[in-house]
Parts: structure tokens; sequence; C-alpha cells
């Protein structure tokens, strides 16, 4: 009876075995392509942090940028994966719920973040095996990165303050150069809390207007030669000085008597008499440019501003500019390199803002093509401060009340990252805070 009852029970372990094998596999499965889910989220959010540190680092680039950064370094991390969805943002402390904007200046941050999916092939496909999560295992990972002040820069604003800043974007709002002044005095509040926080170097402001010339903003006096074909003529000059900072192909006597040397930064507007490859040569050569040039009897309504920390006394001055006359923004480009050549900081920021198209295109073009912006920031990246520190320098565009990004001088001038096209004055503010935190921060990720 016993033998029987044995004989028939022969076998039964392999049976159950048999029928534990689909979920033994379906365990087998679990634990591999279940721990690298696990493993793929940990370092897709990896990945994330890195690449919000990296935009972090260059947050002036345009949001298409920022997605491209964010998804290479994804790419870099998953090879072999598609990057579905990618998302960046970048966040001023005003739309921050974590960001206190009453905060001291130092502890306030712009934060950057990266939100990413991939989908990558999983190891044990629906095809080969019924237990298997399918062909394809999808992953979502997040980080962030703030950025806060540790450096102090030297900005120098090159604004546009031609007739057309009378103007308004819509009928609701202000004159755009009323609600200029209005930025560059809520931008200076910032630098002047940033101050506050240093016992060293301070943050310093220029401002340097143009129209179809660049004022200066003292009355000087002396005298000039110039030597034509056909005679020389000496003249002495007295009253404030105005500059288009062109180089001349040769002296010239203008017709109302006046001699100009031709590297006394005062040709006109006239492409045919301008040596264009001496202006750009001569662009840091103040000893020709401060030679007395012509001259106006009155201060100008709008003149340029040294470099200062004396906020209050700066934006008091500016309050009382207006603007006039036609749009050249290579004399206020040229004067800005200059103010900011004559800076004490390690970094040095040249921006740009203009709410419309050059009046003198062709010079304008011409003047790139023969480097003028990258012999601009060649020179000041080849420079020290007085501590041994390397200067970093770079330019800047943002358009006021008109897309600047639709315009390829200011791309082909300044590199089309470093283009901005603002809708109001509060994105405009955001956007230079922005830039000043990127050249004088901190990067910190969030936990």
């Amino acid at each position: 009876m016993a033998m029987q009852l044995k004989n028939k029970q022969h076998g039964h372990a392999a049976m159950l075995f048999a029928m534990l094998i689909p979920l033994l596999f379906g365990v087998f499965i679990l634990g591999t392509d279940g721990a690298r889910a696990l493993q793929d989220k940990a370092r897709l959010e990896e990945a994330a942090e890195m690449a919000a540190l990296a935009i972090a680092g260059q947050s002036g680039s345009t949001d298409d940028a920022h997605d491209e950064m964010a998804s290479n370094y994804i790419q870099y991390y998953f090879p072999y994966a598609e990057v579905t969805d990618i998302e960046t943002h970048d966040i001023a402390c005003e739309d921050n719920t974590d960001c206190d904007p009453s905060a001291s200046a130092s502890e306030r941050f712009f934060e950057y973040t990266v939100a990413a999916k991939i989908s990558q092939p999983n190891w044990f496909s629906s095809d080969t095996i019924e237990t298997s999560f399918g062909d394809n295992l999808t992953v979502g990972g997040y980080s962030s990165a703030r950025k806060y002040q540790s450096k102090t820069v030297d900005i120098v604003l090159v604004s546009d303050f031609s007739s057309s800043m009378f103007n308004s974007v819509t009928s609701a709002r202000d004159a755009k150069y009323i609600e200029l002044k209005d930025i560059i005095s809520e931008v200076s509040e910032t630098l002047e809390e940033y101050n506050e926080k240093t016992n060293t170097n301070k943050n310093t402001l220029s401002f340097v207007g143009f129209n179809s010339y660049v004022y200066g903003p003292s009355s000087i006096s002396g005298t000039k030669t110039a030597t034509t074909s056909s005679t020389t003529k000496t003249k002495s000059y007295s009253g404030y000085p105005y500059y288009s900072y062109l180089v001349c192909k040769s002296d010239e006597i203008n017709k109302y008597g006046n001699p100009h040397p031709k590297e006394d930064g005062w040709c006109t507007n006239s492409y045919d008499d301008i040596d264009f490859s001496s202006t750009v040569s001569h662009i840091f050569s103040s000893d020709d440019y401060f030679l007395p040039t012509s001259t106006q009897s009155s201060q100008n309504v709008f003149y340029t501003l040294d470099l200062t920390s004396d906020f209050e006394s700066f934006n008091n001055t500016i309050s009382g500019f207006e603007p006039d006359g036609t749009t050249a923004f290579y004399s206020g480009l040229i004067r800005g390199a200059q103010i900011a050549n004559q800076g004490s900081n390690p970094r040095r920021l040249i921006i740009i803002l203009s709410d419309g198209m050059n009046t003198h295109t062709d010079i304008t073009d011409t003047l790139i093509a023969n480097d003028l912006c990258s012999t601009i920031t060649d020179h000041l990246n080849s420079l020290k401060t007085v501590s041994g520190d390397t200067v970093k320098s770079r330019l800047f565009a943002i358009g006021f009340g008109y897309k600047v990004s639709s315009y390829p001088q200011m791309g082909e001038c300044v590199g089309d990252d470093n283009v901005y096209d603002a809708t109001d004055s509060d994105s405009i503010k955001d956007k230079i805070l922005e830039l000043i935190a990127e050249e004088m921060g901190r990067l910190s990720p969030v936990n």
C-alpha cells in the first residue's frame, strides 16, 4: 500500500516546479527590470541636476538653448534612450515661493529647473516573455539649481536714447525711456544691497546713452589740426564733446571749416569716408579719441556716466535725461567697451538695450564684418585686475519693445545665445539681474 502511494506521487515535484517557472520568471524580471527602473530614475535625476547646474552657469542663453543643453546632458547619461519630453524653466525670485524678494540681495536667487522623461528598451520585451513590463521603460526625473551672488561686476548699460524712445510699447504703458529709467533704478537698488554685503570691491554701473553719437559729460577745450591735400588748418575748441567713434580714411575739414584729424573719433556717418579696419583697431586708443572733438555750447539732453557705486547720484542724474536723434548702436558699443576697459572688477558685462533697427545698417554690417564685437571681448578678456584676477567679459543685447532676434546684426555681434526679446519692463529688469547673477553668482543644487 505504501509502495503504491509512493509510485502515485512520483513526478509531483517536477510538475510543481514546471508550474512555478512562469512565476519565477516574473520574480526575476521584476528584480532585474524593476531594479533597472530604480537605477535609471536615480541616474536621470543626477543628469537633470548636472543639466540644471550647467544652465545656471550659462543663464543668459535662450530657452531653446537651455532645452538643448539639458537634452544633451541627459542623452550623454542615456545614449540608447529617447528623450521624450524636456522642460526647463528660469524662475526669478519674485516668481518663486521659496525666495523672499524682501530679503537681502545676497539671500535672493534665480532658480533653474529641469524636468525630463526618457524611454528606452526593456531587457525583456513582451515579444519574448509574456510576463515582461513591455517593450520600453519610461522614466521621469526632475532637479533644480539656484544661483546666488559671490563676485562683483562692472555693468555698462549701452542704452538707445534716440527719439523713438519717446514712444510707448502700448498705449497703456509709459514712454520707453521712462520705463528704462525705472529699470535702471531697480537694478541699481539691487546692486546697492549687494554692495552692503561686501567690504572690498563694489559692483559698479555705467550709463552710455546713444543716438547717432555719444556725448561727453563735461566741457573740454583744446586745439586740433587737420591736413588735407590742399591745406592745413588748426582750430581751438571749447564746449561739450560728442563722438561717432568712427575713424576716417584721411584728415577732414568739414563744411563749417572745422578740422578733424582722421583718428579723432568724429568721422561722419558717411560710408565712403570711413576706415573700418582702423575704427576697430582704435577702439581702445583713448589718447586719440579724447582730443577735443566736435562740441556743443551746452550740455546734451543725455550723456555718458562713468562706472560708479554711488547709485543715488547716478539715478538722480539719469532722471533728467531725455531722448533725441536717430540710432547708431556701434557708437554706443565702442564707448561702452572703453568704459568697461576702465573697470576694476574681474567681471565686465556690457548690455545693449535697443528699441529698434539701426539707422546706418551698412556701417554696422561692415564694422561687425571687421570683428568689431570680437575685438572688444578679446581685448577685455586679455586683461587682469590689480589683484591678478583674469577678467571675464560678455556682450548681451535686449530688445526693448521689438524682437531684437529678428535682426541678424545683434546676433552676429553678441552671439545668438546672447540676444533676448523682452515683452515688458519687468522681464527686462529680471533678465539684467539674471545676467548680473550669472557673472557673479555661486551655484547651489536644491535638495
